[in-house]
């Protein structure tokens, strides 16, 4: 029984960390899901995510509701935005 607990307990530490680095998505997944959660649309999808798009991207996904939707700008995000790079 120690030793199926052990594993139960480690199991659920995997698929915890898993959820948190975003398994399975890339930045523009993630960015469509925020938008999705500020009640935005987006076809971030349907780009090629790499490089400047995926950098917007991450900068968008880490933004609060009211600077994507343009009620509140932040310095964070737009020096996010500033600092992408082609």
């Amino acid at each position: 029984m120690r030793k199926q607990s052990g594993f139960l307990g480690m199991l659920l530490v995997a698929i915890a960390a898993a959820s948190a680095m975003g398994c399975g998505s890339n930045a523009c997944e993630d960015a469509d899901a925020r938008y999705e959660e500020c009640g935005l649309t987006t076809d971030t999808h349907t780009q090629d995510c790499s490089g400047i798009v995926e950098c917007w991207a991450s900068c968008k996904a880490d933004a609060d509701c009211e600077t994507l939707i343009g009620t509140h700008r932040s310095p964070d995000y737009d020096a996010c935005i500033a600092d992408c790079k082609d």
